[in-house]
């Protein structure tokens, strides 16, 4: 029987979902960076987007009932939103769209549509959080110095500006295969101090190495490998890692993407699975892509005459769940003939 507190309890999801909705227009519109960033008081922040008065007191009043705010400034709660704002670009502008079109995935066997130049802006938002500082350490404990880079789905461009940043010899090139994606890229990079060492090419991975007569010692791929597995199957993840390694020899690939446990109720538990991983793992089945675990990487790579140099996981005192992973990868050749650098 519905009583009050179970209508309560049963109203929460609802809640998550107008909250993540209004928080993520409020991220994009710029409004969040004034009231956090610059301080700017809520009502002459929302006044000056343009927005009518009486929307205006409606959503002042909207975050003031939710805590978002109080006496007309930001509470923490709302400070910790605007910290967190990769993941509702990337949940929200990129996979909202998504999860309201879910149910035609459960008969349709086509990908559910997903904003993939959102889904790329706050994936690389989320990087300077968890995967970048997970590079960096990959990259000290390797303790090599690289002088031509390539990212293999570059989204915003962030990875080629954070090498460039830390390699001052190298020139990187960043292939991406979404017009939207590569667009924004360029606009990035283009706000770099490095950007006359950085190329983007609006180009699919495979199609580029064939063509292109650049040649590599570093690469690196992010969160982009299960959207070769899922589209492709292992086939296709074979067949591009071939390409590369063939085109490059000695090049090194670093592979940053999810350890899929799903399945282990154990994991799962932990809050952050529960808050995100959870529906994380959810979206992938249904816009083609198809995660694994760590462990069937590594076999994989192994097949291919390939062998893990450095591997390391997770962001400390943020994501703890062992959850994104790093691998460092080469050709076992290269080891067999010597390079002097181990």
């Amino acid at each position: 029987m519905l009583t009050r507190e179970r209508l309560i309890e049963a109203l929460e999801p609802f809640s998550g979902f107008v909250q993540s909705a209004v928080l993520y227009n409020l991220i994009e519109h710029g409004i969040l960076e004034q009231v956090v960033v610059a301080g700017i008081p809520v009502r002459k922040a929302l006044t000056a987007a343009g927005i009518p008065p009486e929307r205006v007191e409606a959503v002042r009043l909207f975050l003031d009932t939710a805590g978002y705010t109080a006496e007309d400034r930001a509470t923490d709660k709302l400070v910790r939103i605007w910290e967190a704002r990769g993941w509702y670009q990337m949940m929200i502008g990129g996979y909202g769209k998504t999860f309201l079109g879910i149910g035609a995935g459960f008969t349709d066997t086509a990908a559910v549509a997903r904003d993939g130049k959102m889904v790329g802006v706050g994936s690389c938002e989320i990087s300077v959080h968890d995967a970048i500082p997970l590079m960096y350490r990959v990259l000290e404990q390797r303790g090599k110095t690289y002088t031509s880079g390539i990212d293999l789905g570059c989204g915003s461009g962030i990875f080629l500006t954070t090498l460039a940043e830390r390699y001052p010899g190298m020139r990187l090139t960043g292939i991406e295969p979404s017009p939207e994606g590569a667009a924004a890229a360029v606009e990035f990079v283009a706000g770099s101090p490095h950007a006359d060492r950085i190329e983007i090419a609006n180009a699919d991975a495979i199609g580029f190495l064939q063509s292109t007569d650049k040649h590599f010692d570093f690469g690196i791929i992010s969160f982009v490998i299960h959207e070769i597995l899922g589209q492709d199957g292992e086939p296709g993840v074979r067949a591009f890692l071939r390409s590369l390694f063939d085109t490059n020899p000695g090049l090194e690939l670093l592979v940053i993407d999810i350890d899929y446990c799903w399945d282990d109720a154990a994991r799962m538990t932990d809050r952050h699975c529960t808050n995100y991983y959870n529906h994380y793992f959810l979206l992938h089945p249904f816009t083609d892509q198809r995660l694994a675990p760590k462990q069937y990487w590594i076999d994989l790579y192994e097949s291919e005459g390939l062998e893990v140099v450095v591997s390391d996981a997770d962001t400390p005192g943020l994501d703890e769940t062992g959850i994104v992973t790093a691998m460092l990868v080469r050709a076992k050749t290269v080891a067999a003939e010597g390079t002097g650098d181990d």
